[in-house]
């Protein structure tokens, strides 16, 4: 099976360096015309899609809705199968934070997301014991990175694993959420290993091969970040922070 984990196109928050979450903020015209060109890249690689499942966060349903409708996947694109366990880390009331501002902020956990997620765990779990009982509502609560982690392995297992082997499937999320599964096509448990090679660029693809030996998942990682747009693109790509 071959499998191409997504990362969304760039959004308005993107570049003013907000924390986005589950918060629904759309592609902006740079996000929609760097998942045209990815997905005229494809088509020129010839890549087609059995199966594309997408968070249902409206940034990374349109990337795949854009990117199949400029490749040879024109039916696929009418046929995304949203799946909540596919949405970024909800990250509570850090959501819509200045990222540059969080990360100086020393009572915030967001300041070891990058640096440290083991400590952002460590943080966040501190937090939510602090605030037990409290009047904010769930949408202030974070979540644990260990528990983005038990949902994306949770699909993993749930959905893609039992597809057919000569399946080729798109995955379309978010940051943090790709290397969610990412950690678990590793093997990896420990959340200091997180980031691995890097956060995925915007529009970038991890491609990952999937062989199930006696019903043993058995995954080789075959590209960490392909890209399909070119190099003019790139230099006008956000910077990732």
């Amino acid at each position: 099976m071959k499998i191409y984990i997504l990362r969304h196109g760039t959004t308005e928050w993107n570049n003013k360096h907000l924390i986005q979450g589950q918060t629904d903020i759309p592609l902006d015209d740079f996000g929609k015309l760097m998942a045209k060109e990815t997905g005229k890249g494809i088509k020129g690689k010839g890549i087609t899609f059995d199966k594309v499942y997408s968070s249902p966060l409206s940034r990374s349903y349109e990337t795949a809705k854009v990117i199949l409708e400029n490749s040879n996947n024109s039916k696929a694109a009418q046929n995304i199968i949203t799946d909540e366990r596919l949405k970024e880390l909800h990250f509570g009331f850090m959501d819509g934070g200045k990222v540059e501002e969080m990360q100086a902020d020393e009572s915030s956990p967001f300041r070891y997301f990058k640096s440290a997620p083991d400590k952002y765990e460590n943080a966040v779990y501190e937090w939510k014991h602090n605030n037990e009982g409290a009047s904010e509502s769930r949408t202030q609560t974070p979540e644990l990175l260990s528990e983005l982690c038990s949902r994306a392995k949770n699909f993993m297992t749930d959905i893609i694993e039992e597809l057919p082997e000569d399946s080729s499937v798109l995955i379309s999320t978010h940051g943090a959420l790709s290397k969610a599964l990412l950690m678990y096509i590793r093997g990896e448990s420990d959340l200091a290993k997180f980031w691995g090679d890097g956060l995925l660029p915007n529009c970038g693809i991890a491609i990952v091969e999937l062989t199930m030996h006696e019903k043993s998942p058995a995954y080789t990682i075959v590209d960490k970040a392909a890209t399909f747009y070119d190099d003019e693109l790139k230099k006008q790509a956000p910077k990732l922070l």
